[in-house]
């Protein structure tokens, strides 16, 4: 977890500054448009504005700009005005505010718009927002009639706020994080632009544009349409008995039917009818048209900009999709995929996750090098009595399961795989060698610590109960359910995943379920992706992963946990998986399974950059 007083200054305030490349394309694209007047919101030391002169000096017309650059930063500011001099001087009326954008378009421009606005927003948490500043942005979701979320970014505020502040018919030209394309809290975003805009263009720029942020980058390019009508997102009721997977369905409806026939493979003594779910295609709202045309344009680098011309934007171009909803990493699939993922949705033998299975956290302890510990750590200070087993980093979890043997194994190689669950007393009642443990930790200053700080005794760790499945918050590869067979514990690096009543003892049948394709395509378009091809899924993007569930005989479960704890390639282990759950689990011919491979590894060759 970080903490706001951990932070770097440039991380508080969201300083990234673009490359000139990309400064260059937006302002040339969003002069092409013909903006007589242009907000750049949070304009740092210039770069657009250096970009806007570099094109009012070589450009063939003569520009009649009136142009509003924003910066809260004082020295960032002068930098941004010593340009401006310059594009004054070339009769584009410039003027820099030095202020923050968001109360300065509440408190000073009411009721101002723009004919362009480009720029690239600051990258803040929420909860390193300033009080004011929180209600400002919980304000602006509610004026554009987006649901508000905790979770938010700046980047999605001022967004939002470009958005309402663009005149009808008007150019919105920003950078933006490649999160923008999957991240739940950007959901409302997505499907704000997809209504208020007529054209979407997205180019994402494979490498990454900003060393020190584990993040790619988004360049969104979009035309306002001619009528505005910020009309609510608001969510439909749903049954309380169904919530969890409805609101993570866009309101598909969940019916019982029978379970499909299992091959031999498919363990036929639990192969009797069964509660499946089927998902529907929800109804389209009748109060608005989801119509913004959306194109995705991939591009290797930043030189690749500079050989992309104006024209190579155009709808023409490329290949446009609409009325996605909101799940725009589905612009990376063809027509053909997208059509086969919305039939397997409504596959009677395929359900969400959430239908399986919950998902929790696992144990926050405030200080995991403190509560896990060694066996040499256990041995010095005579902890063994309140030791226990943990499922500790991926790279020592080999199969689908975790066994005795395999705790053995780290045990003696010297890994930290030992969870301390400290009695509740004072630490005068502790025998003294654990007494002098927690001392150690207090000269570390861990009860300051936030989550320390906020139980008694700091040092007793709470919800420490342990679930049957465990799956790990980031990955690789792919993501991997396992087995528990050890009742191990788990930190907040890991899920803690219990079966619903009606899947209760089907553990090994869901672990090497999750193995296929189908499943891996759906981790790939709505989890998180990070620098060096990390992928990452919180819960809710858990819930949402489609699961062909069949009853596997228990010699397939040994004999995928065995390839998988031989390393064998990530296609050997497919080409077991797939022809059995999606073939014979799901009636797919070989070409519909072709399809869903090819559309996963081409996404998974996406996060990893290569």
């Amino acid at each position: 977890m970080n903490f706001k007083e951990r932070e770097t200054q440039q991380k508080l305030r969201g300083g990234y500054y673009t490359p000139m490349p990309i400064a260059e394309l937006l302002s040339r694209w969003v002069l092409s448009q013909g903006a007589s007047t242009i907000l750049e919101p949070s304009c740092g030391d210039g770069v657009f504005l250096r970009a806007l002169y570099a094109e009012a000096i070589t450009g063939e017309t003569m520009l009649r700009i009136s142009l509003d650059a924003v910066e809260i930063e004082e020295e960032e500011a002068a930098k941004s005005e010593r340009v401006s001099e310059q594009l004054r001087g070339v009769g584009i009326n410039t003027r820099v505010i030095r202020h923050d954008i968001f109360s300065w378009l509440d408190t000073y421009q009411a009721a101002c718009q723009w004919d362009a606005i480009l720029g690239n927003p600051p990258y803040i948490r929420y909860q390193y927002f300033e009080k004011d500043q929180r209600e400002l942005a919980e304000q602006l979701f509610k004026r554009a009639c987006v649901p508000f979320s905790r979770r938010t970014n700046a980047w999605v505020a001022l967004a939002l706020a470009c958005v309402m502040r663009l005149k009808a018919g008007g150019s919105l030209a920003l950078v933006l994080p490649a999160e923008l394309l999957y991240i739940q809290h950007a959901g409302g975003l997505r499907q704000l632009l997809e209504r208020e805009m007529e054209t979407i263009t997205l180019i994402n720029i494979r490498e990454m544009v900003f060393p020190d942020v584990l993040q790619g980058v988004i360049l969104l390019l979009a035309r306002k349409k001619r009528a505005q009508t910020l009309l609510p997102l608001a969510p439909q009721e749903i049954p309380a008995d169904v919530c969890c997977v409805q609101r993570r369905l866009n309101g598909a409806q969940l019916s019982t039917v029978q379970s499909a026939q299992v091959s031999s493979d498919l363990d036929p003594t639990t192969a009797n009818p069964r509660e499946l779910s089927i998902s529907q295609p929800a109804q389209a709202s009748s109060s608005y048209e989801l119509s913004a045309s959306i194109r995705l344009l991939d591009l290797d680098n930043l030189a690749s900009l500079t050989t992309l011309s104006l024209s190579q934007l155009e709808v023409s171009s490329f290949q446009p999709m609409s009325d996605t909803h909101g799940e725009w990493m589905l612009g990376l699939l063809s027509e053909e995929e997208r059509s086969l993922l919305r039939r397997l949705r409504a596959h009677q033998a395929v359900q969400p996750f959430a239908a399986l299975a919950s998902v929790d956290i696992g144990m926050v302890t405030g200080a995991n090098n403190f509560f896990v510990v060694d066996q040499e750590t256990l041995e010095r200070f005579g902890l063994a009595p309140i030791a226990s087993p943990m499922l500790a980093k991926s790279e020592l979890i080999k199969g689908i399961t975790y066994t005795l043997s395999d705790h053995e194994t780290n045990r003696a190689a010297g890994k930290a795989v030992f969870f301390l669950a400290f009695p509740a007393r004072a630490v005068g009642e502790l025998p003294a060698s654990m007494a002098a443990y927690i001392s150690n930790g207090e000269i570390q200053k861990l009860p300051e610590r936030y989550k320390c700080r906020i139980r008694s005794p700091w040092y007793v760790v709470p919800y420490t109960w342990t679930a049957e499945l465990a799956l790990l918050k980031r990955c690789h590869l792919f993501p991997r359910l396992v087995v528990n067979e050890l009742r191990a514990h788990s930190t907040d690096t890991a899920y803690r995943i219990r079966l619903h009543a009606h899947t209760a003892g089907r553990a090994r049948d869901l672990a090497c379920s999750f193995l296929n394709s189908l499943t891996f395509l759906c981790a790939e378009l709505d989890g998180r992706h990070y620098g060096g091809g990390v992928l990452e899924l919180v819960p809710s993007e858990i819930e949402k992963l489609l699961i062909p569930l069949q009853p596997v005989a228990e010699s397939l479960f040994a004999r995928v946990d065995t390839m998988l704890r031989q390393r064998v390639s990530f296609n050997q282990l497919l080409s077991i998986t797939d022809p059995l759950l999606l073939g014979q689990g799901l009636g797919l011919t070989e070409q519909e399974i072709q399809l869903i491979q090819t559309a996963h590894q081409r996404l998974l060759k996406r996060r990893l950059r290569t």
